[in-house]
C-alpha cells in the first residue's frame, strides 16, 4: 500500500550506507551485497527520497532498480479514468454487498433439524439477502426460543456477510413419579397371565388367569381405609400370553415406469433469495414425467458460499406399464410387512409362534398372520372417584377384590 523500491548503493565502504540510514531513521530490509563496493536493499518511497538527499554528502550513489506497490500502480493509470471509476465502483460494490447476508450456518443442533431453525429465522427476517445492520440479534434470539421450545439457548452472530447460529437444545425433564399418590395397575390388553412381578401393592390376579382389557392386576389398596388401612402407589410388571390376527392385501399387477429417454431441463438462478427463471414457457408437454431437482452454489476460491445458486429441474418422461407380480414375491412382501407391524406393536415382547394363511381372489392376494406372543401388559392409572369412595366407605368390596 505504501510502495516499495529496490535500490542499489555504490559506496567504497557499504557500512557507511548502513550508518547513514541508522542516523537518519530510514527503514530498509533485505540488504544484500552484490559486489565489493555495492549492495541492494528495499525501502519505502519516503525513505528513498530522504536517502537521495543524503547520498551526495555521504559519498555514495543511489540507483533505483525496481519499484512496486499501489502508488506506482495508481500513477500508471492516473489518466485512465474509466478504469479508476471501475475500481471505485468495485470497492463500493464490495462494501455494499458485505452489508447483506450471504451465508448462514447452524451449529450445536442434534435432534432438531437445521432446516427448521433456518426456516424460523427466515420468518423473522434473517435469511440470505437480508440487510445485516438492520437485524436486532437480541430480539431474533428471543423469538427463536419462543417459536422452537425445544431450544434452551440461541446465539445469532453476524460476521460481515456470514451468520453463525449457535444453539443448545433443551434437556427434557424426566418423568417424576409421585409415589405418594395411590395408583392401580390394570391390564392394557387382554391375555393370559404368565408372570407378575410386584414391587408395591397387592396382587389380585393369579398366574394362569385370563384378563380383559381394563381388569385390575395389582391394587394400591393394602386394606380398608375405613379400618385404618392405607393406599399406596402400586408398582408392578405383568407378562401375559396374547394372540393377534392381522391381514394385509395387495394386487398382483403393479404399474411400473418405463422411461422413454425424452427429457426437458429448466434452470432458475437464485440471487440473495430472489428467483430469476431462465425460461419463458412454464408448461410441460409431457403427460407422465419424473422431476429431478438439483441445486448448486457459487463459491469463492476460499470455499465461502456466495448467495448465488442455480436450480436445475430435469423432467424425465415415462410411460406407465402394467407388470405382473408373482404370488411368491407378493406373499413374501406382505409377510415381512405384517411381522414388522406386529413387532412394532408388541415392543419388547416376543413372538412365541406364528402362522401365515395366503389366499388369492380376483387378482388380489391376501395374507393373514396368526401369532401368539408374550408381552408386558401392565399399565398404571390413578384411582377413580368410585374406587376411592369404596375404599373409604365399603371395606367389604376391598377385601373381596
Amino acid at each position: 500500500m505504501r510502495g516499495v523500491i529496490c535500490v542499489e548503493i555504490e559506496c567504497p565502504n557499504p557500512t557507511r550506507f548502513v550508518n547513514v540510514c541508522a542516523q537518519s531513521g530510514i527503514e530498509f530490509w533485505r540488504l544484500k551485497r552484490i559486489s565489493q563496493n555495492a549492495v541492494t536493499a528495499y525501502m519505502h518511497i519516503g525513505g528513498y527520497r530522504r536517502l537521495r538527499g543524503l547520498a551526495e554528502n555521504a559519498g555514495f550513489m543511489v540507483r533505483q532498480i525496481k519499484k512496486t506497490g499501489v502508488p506506482f500502480f495508481l500513477r500508471k493509470i492516473r489518466r485512465r479514468y474509466a478504469l479508476l471509476f471501475g475500481m471505485v465502483l468495485c470497492l463500493l460494490a464490495v462494501h455494499t454487498m458485505s452489508l447483506f447476508i450471504w451465508e448462514m450456518r447452524v451449529h450445536g443442533n442434534e435432534s432438531i433439524s437445521a432446516r427448521l431453525i433456518l426456516d424460523t429465522l427466515e420468518e423473522l427476517g434473517v435469511s440470505p439477502g437480508s440487510f445485516g445492520p438492520a437485524i436486532d440479534t437480541a430480539m431474533v434470539q428471543n423469538d427463536v426460543i419462543i417459536r422452537i421450545p425445544e431450544l434452551s439457548w440461541v446465539a445469532v452472530n453476524i460476521h460481515g456477510s456470514r451468520v453463525r447460529v449457535v444453539v443448545r437444545e433443551r434437556i427434557p425433564k424426566p418423568d417424576i413419579i409421585d409415589e405418594t399418590r395411590p395408583v392401580m395397575i390394570y391390564a392394557g390388553k387382554p391375555g393370559e397371565i404368565v408372570r407378575v412381578s410386584v414391587l408395591e401393592g397387592r396382587q389380585v390376579i393369579a398366574v394362569g388367569d385370563v384378563v380383559e382389557q381394563g381388569d385390575i392386576i395389582v391394587t394400591g389398596l393394602m386394606d380398608s381405609l375405613a379400618y385404618g388401612g392405607r393406599a399406596v402407589h402400586a408398582i408392578a410388571a405383568a407378562y401375559a400370553r396374547t394372540w393377534y390376527e392381522k391381514s394385509a392385501k395387495m394386487p398382483l399387477e403393479a404399474v411400473i415406469k418405463e422411461h422413454t429417454g425424452n427429457t426437458h431441463t429448466r434452470r432458475t438462478v437464485v440471487i440473495m433469495g430472489r428467483r430469476i427463471n431462465l425460461f419463458f414457457n412454464s408448461r410441460i408437454s409431457m403427460a407422465n414425467y419424473d422431476r429431478i431437482t438439483s441445486e448448486g452454489y457459487l463459491r469463492l476460491p476460499t470455499g465461502n458460499r456466495l448467495p448465488v445458486s442455480m436450480i436445475r429441474n430435469e423432467y424425465v418422461e415415462y410411460i406407465p406399464q402394467i407388470s405382473a407380480l408373482s404370488v411368491s414375491d407378493a406373499e413374501r412382501i406382505l409377510q415381512e410387512s405384517l411381522l414388522n407391524a406386529l413387532l412394532e406393536e408388541i415392543g419388547d415382547g416376543e413372538i412365541v409362534s406364528s402362522q401365515f394363511v395366503t389366499t388369492v381372489e380376483n387378482g388380489v392376494i391376501t395374507v393373514t398372520l396368526t401369532a401368539e406372543c408374550i408381552e408386558q401388559i401392565a399399565v398404571a392409572r390413578n384411582f377413580t372417584e368410585e374406587e376411592w369412595y369404596d375404599a373409604q366407605m365399603m371395606p367389604g368390596l376391598v377385601e373381596g377384590g
